[in-house]
């Protein structure tokens, strides 16, 4: 770590909690409207796990 996703996303810790694998990452460079976009929101969500199972 840290894992690179994308120009925008890096993953930076990946964590256990109840059973749960919680995904600590941080976005740069694109604005709060595109990044709360369902569309984004998936498209990050599959880099970082596409990237993690690896």
């Amino acid at each position: 770590m840290p894992i690179t996703i994308d120009v925008h996303t890096v993953l930076f810790d990946v964590t256990a909690k109840n059973n749960i694998i919680v995904c600590h990452y941080e976005i740069k460079g694109i604005t709060r409207e595109f990044l709360l976009s369902p569309k984004t929101k998936l498209q990050i969500r599959q880099g970082i796990v596409e990237s993690y199972c690896q």
